[in-house]
């Protein structure tokens, strides 16, 4: 027979509709706050039930990211968050921990019932093409546990219990089985669910389960009231960490309680009415009594099941009755269903935590709503005496608390009854039952410990962690409870209490076990601790707390080198006031400078000023947190650290320093930090993390093309024989680097179907200023004088006017027509001899191509218009078609865009023009010449005397060359082609996904890029840049908005061909679900990103108060 482990609950979370951090939690049930309200997550005008306890404060990007929690169902969410909860709480390091040894039973009665109901809904609407990839992994009541699980790296013991009202418990017994079965070291267990959905109420409705005080809602859940007319919906997740004694105590967890026994049964009676006398309940009381070890005068609490159903709080009552009888009404009953409602699966984790919370602080929670208690349910229900005036006799009632009862009953009916028995920090143990006679004096504790030697460990252990806590709380009331924390773990671990055990000879006095080698136990630290921990229980029953705080400290704590224990733990704060002392400093002050975000997930930004000056800032979610760190960089700018030493000058160097000129001599040491290689290197690291870019996820802005860039390409820009160049060397020492630019110039020409290439300027803009430059020497050289006007297009890029506004040009702006082309009627009405070019981009802003620029070219031809062309799109056409057969005259492009160069923040760029033939003697100084007549290429520079002149060193951006250069010999003719096609079928795949829920103001079919408009958003208060907004928690950067301006709310979307299906889908679902959420929450996502480093920004702000400039003159000098 496998020998019985003791388990112990050592972590705790909740999210419930009363609370969603422990705290919270039994704030609420204390002070008999009801969870119920008119239910908001949809429109309940048609159900029986238009109300239910529904969980409220909850944003779950606040604990998970977006990605990860658009591809779970709330109950997943709830059981996730409370789990990890739990986790934290339990102070256990899984970094350290064995993952096949610590696992998950996570219970759920439903399962995903939310997203059951939407994609029902969807099949219906759309058909099963619509039907999300994540139905079943959504839906499935065991995901909870499998989320669990893979977030934490827990690969122990791992599935779901699903037993309706049960099944939390039914997790937890499972759970205390398998560490009693020695499977598993740690158990993560509990339930969640969430069943506030219309189905789910349409369905108990139906069954006349539920309460429809619609009018009265806030005291509609009434346990063993004589008016209870059904239970109330509730929501929420409980989560539990369970390990076994041993292994709390050698850690030094604080331990809340022990899971003494449980007991399961079913009635085999109804599908869902209870026995009526209670039989199964009965059984599992029974048994889990049994194993326990309990008798019935041991229990001071049952949280009963009380859902307030009419026949449910009856049978529960009579079958508590026949079990405890007589002693039943010196129990406590009450249900905590009348403030949280019915949380269903999560029912009986909740509760348990509950009677956790109670038996730590010795208060008892209320049953709320009682108005009038039922004749037949005549047992004492807390509060005791209910009268109309509820104020009068309070709310909860203040009693020692041993152990307790959880009860639940669910469908089948099947009755799980978990039993807890606890000693915790300040709860008085005085039952006969586990000490048969309380020594008189020392010479008896021997005897004590005999009988009953384990729960005098347990309670010895408990008063151990309470003296040391509260010694080291007086000794030391100003330092960080943390340190504090600490502390105390190094005080009572095992190792250090089997030194006092060996100290007091307390191996010699007492005898640990029978038959066994006292000489060999008493080498073992967990029997030594064992004994002290006994002795010290026992002393606590004789003589009290005082007297074995007397005990303790006089016998271990008063040889404690306590001061030098903190002297090696000190913090930053305590340090940075010695610094400021040795340097003789005024004394440091802290202030809070920032408080962002919610109140459960806020980031403090704190100073600390010496000398009236701020010296160093800090962040931290907590303002204690934020305060050591400004005083760790604080204590950095007082006393610097060294990044580098040199060797010191020699004479001759330092005569030559000596005889620089007066003006060029330093009059004191350069202001410049001095920083390691490794903290510099980790400062650049933290920033790029704080920074969104395209190796980091989806970047969709539109006529930006922010596609992979292939880091062989990098790799080429980077070879020293490039790096190391220098615009101004002689000709034959850069032949390599000529020969390159030569063949770019000609492979773009090929590309675009135009006659030359120069590769000068350095960005689009910059293309477009030479292109305006060309246009104007043509028509000067050709009429004499230039032209006046250039005509743009109404959905053109910005910089198109700005640049012809720069080459002396007036605008005229040509309307799109309801296609999205170019209005051909429109633009002929405002052709003349007096215009000089029009500028168009192809496809245009909107992803259409224009089919029609043939004719357009034919119409311009009339008036010598010439045709340019914005390359800014050039990522839809290349390998595809050619601009110079389409008759353009000028373009230019963008190699940062579609050929290879990461951009985004400014730079580098290239914009090379081409040119119709005749427009190319105006092109920039120098041209690149080759010559064949020694047998070899040869590269040389040539003067054009019709040049418009130079733009910037001849060379341009040259890094940015060879990656283009090096991208079009990967590719090829085909591969070019191939991405092209990618590009073009992205774009009409993900906007097939997204219409559905945001209107698209133009018909494709698109080519690289399509705009949508954000109206229908609008009207529920959401506008585009909410949207673009909430896209970055969502774990995406946003789309471009407000461009191009005839689209209303527009955002602008270009996915390039470098983005797989799955992440189309993603970022599909990414917006889908911000639809959803502008017209159920709206609020979520007009004070979006939550979940960025720093929340929105002012624009306003940012526009009125311009700072593009760093002051040094304000950099702090210490000395």
């Amino acid at each position: 027979m496998i020998q019985q482990k003791r388990i112990v609950i050592t972590g705790i979370g909740v999210v419930s509709p009363i609370g969603n951090s422990i705290q919270e939690y039994w704030d609420s049930l204390l002070n008999g706050v009801g969870g119920a309200s008119m239910i908001t997550h949809f429109d309940p005008s048609e159900l029986e039930t238009r109300f239910a306890c529904q969980v409220k404060n909850f944003n779950v990007n606040d604990f998970i990211d977006i990605k990860s929690s658009n591809r779970m169902d709330r109950y997943a969410h709830f059981g996730v968050i409370s789990a990890e909860m739990a986790l934290k709480d339990s102070c256990l390091k899984l970094e350290e921990i064995d993952p096949l040894r610590i696992g998950v039973i996570f219970g759920s009665g439903i399962g995903g019932m939310q997203t059951y109901h939407n994609q029902f809904k969807r099949y219906f609407e759309s058909g099963p093409s619509r039907i999300s990839p994540f139905l079943i992994p959504m839906f499935i009541p065991d995901m909870a546990a499998g989320l669990i699980s893979i977030r934490n790296k827990l690969m122990g013991p791992n599935y779901a219990t699903v037993s309706a009202c049960s099944s939390s418990l039914h997790a937890i017994m499972d759970a205390w089985m398998v560490l009693s079965l020695g499977l598993a070291d740690y158990m993560v267990c509990g339930g969640s669910d969430a069943t506030v959905t219309p189905m789910a109420i349409a369905g108990f409705n139906n069954a006349k389960a539920m309460s429809t005080r619609n009018e009265n809602f806030e005291t509609a859940s009434r346990p063993y009231d004589i008016d209870r007319d059904g239970f109330v919906m509730g929501e929420g997740g409980g989560a539990l960490v369970l390990e076994t004694i041993d292994s709390a105590k050698a850690r030094g967890a604080k331990i809340y309680a022990e899971l003494c026994g449980v007991g399961a049964s079913a009635d085999a009676y109804h599908m869902t009415a209870p026995h009526p006398d209670g039989m199964g309940a009965i059984a599992a009381m029974k048994s889990a009594l049994s194993l326990a070890g309990l008798s019935v005068q041991d229990i001071d609490y049952i949280n009963t099941h009380g859902t307030s159903t009419p026949l449910g709080d009856v049978a529960e009552v009579k079958a508590i009755k026949k079990v405890f009888g007589s002693y039943t009404q010196s129990i406590n009953l009450s249900s905590t269903k009348s403030m949280t409602g019915h949380l269903l699966g999560a029912a009986g984790a909740v509760e348990t935590i509950a009677c956790i919370l109670a038996i730590e602080r010795q208060v008892i929670p209320p049953t709320i709503n009682l108005f009038r208690q039922d004749p037949e349910i005549d047992v004492n229900i807390t509060p005791n005496k209910v009268t109309q005036d509820l104020a009068s006799t309070g709310y909860n009632i203040n009693k020692k608390v041993r152990s307790f009862v959880v009860s639940e009953i669910g469908y089948n009916p099947r009755n799980v009854e978990h039993f807890v028995i606890a000693f915790t920090h300040r709860s008085a143990l005085e039952s006969s039952s586990f000490v048969k006679q309380k020594p008189k004096n020392l010479d008896n504790y021997l005897e004590a410990f005999k009988k009953s030697n384990e729960r005098l460990e347990f309670l010895g252990d408990a008063v151990l962690d309470l003296i040391v806590a509260d010694f080291l709380y007086k000794k030391f009331p100003d330092y960080e409870e943390g340190n504090l924390t600490k502390l105390r773990s190094s005080i009572v671990n095992t190792s250090s209490v089997a030194k006092y055990s060996k100290s007091l000879k307390l191996c010699e006095e007492l005898i640990v076990g029978e038959g066994l080698d006292r000489k060999v136990l008493a080498k073992s630290d967990f029997v030594l601790a064992d004994l002290f921990e006994a002795v010290l229980g026992a002393v606590y029953l004789d003589a009290g707390y005082e007297f074995a705080k007397q005990f303790v400290e006089n016998k271990i704590l008063y040889h404690q080198n306590l001061n030098q224990l903190v002297e090696e733990d000190k913090n930053f704060k305590s340090a940075l006031l010695e610094v400021s002392q040795y340097y003789r400093l005024n004394m440091p002050s802290y202030l809070v400078l920032e408080e962002n975000g919610p109140s459960h997930n806020k980031e403090f930004v704190v100073g600390v000023k010496i000398k009236d000056k701020i010296i160093g800032i800090g962040r931290g979610r907590t303002k204690k947190d934020a305060e050591q760190q400004a005083a760790k960089y604080a204590i950095q700018k007082i006393k610097p650290n060294v990044g580098y030493t040199l060797p010191k000058l020699s004479d001759e160097e330092n005569e030559v320093t000596l005889n620089l000129p007066e003006n060029l001599q330093r009059k004191k040491h350069a202001r410049l930090p001095e920083m390691s290689e490794n903290y510099i290197m980790r400062h650049f690291v933290k920033l790029s993390t704080m920074n969104y870019h395209i190796d980091k996820g989806m970047y969709p802005l539109g006529s930006c093309t922010m596609k992979y860039n292939p880091k062989s390409c990098e790799a080429a820009a980077a070879q020293d024989g490039f790096l190391n160049l220098h615009p101004l060397q002689d000709e034959q020492d850069i032949q390599g680097a000529l020969h390159l630019m030569y063949d770019l110039s000609k492979y773009l020409a090929e590309i675009t179907g135009l006659d030359e290439v120069t590769l000068q300027p350095l960005a689009g803009a910059h293309g477009e200023l030479l292109g305006i430059f060309m246009i104007r020497s043509y028509h000067e050289k050709k009429y004499g004088t230039a032209k006046k006007t250039i005509l743009t297009v109404d959905s053109s890029h910005g910089t198109n006017p700005a640049s012809a506004v720069m080459g002396g040009y007036q605008i005229v702006t040509v309307k799109s027509d309801n296609a999205g082309l170019t209005d051909m009627s429109d633009l002929k009405s405002k052709l003349s001899h007096d215009v000089a070019a029009f500028m168009i981009t192809n496809p245009n802003t909107l992803g259409i191509f224009e089919r029609n620029i043939i004719a357009l070219k034919q119409e311009l031809e009339k008036f010598d218009v010439l045709l340019y062309m914005d390359g800014a799109n050039m990522n839809a056409l290349l390998a595809l078609c050619r601009p110079g057969d389409m008759g353009v005259d000028v373009l230019h492009l963008n190699l940062h865009k579609s050929f290879s160069t990461p951009h985004g923040g400014g730079g580098p760029g290239a914009g090379p023009v081409g040119v119709s033939k005749r427009l190319s003697e105006f092109l920039p100084d120098p041209k690149i010449v080759q010559n064949l007549a020694a047998g070899k290429p040869v590269y040389s520079l040539k003067l054009n005397p019709n040049s418009i002149g130079q733009m910037c060193a001849f060379m341009g951006n040259f890094a940015v060359l060879v990656r283009a250069y090096a991208y079009i010999l990967q590719n090829g003719q085909e591969g070019l082609y191939l991405n092209t096609q990618s590009a073009i079928i992205n774009a009409n795949y993900l906007h097939h996904l997204i219409t559905k829920e945001f209107e698209s103001p133009f018909k494709g079919p698109y080519m690289h890029e399509f705009c949508l408009s954000g109206a229908k958003q609008k009207q529920f208060g959401v506008k585009t840049i909410d949207v673009a907004k909430r896209v970055l928690d969502y774990g995406f950067h946003a789309p471009t908005i407000y461009f191009p301006l005839i689209v209303n709310e527009c955002l602008m979307i270009e996915p390039t061909e470098t983005e797989s299906k799955e992440t189309l889908e993603d970022f599909a679902l990414c917006l889908n679900s911000i639809a959803s959420e502008a017209a159920n929450n709206p609020d979520i996502v007009r004070s979006a990103p939550n979940t960025t480093p720093h929340k929105r920004l002012s624009d306003t702000h940012a526009v009125k108060n311009i700072n593009v400039s760093f002051n040094f003159n304000s950099l702090t000098e210490m000395n």
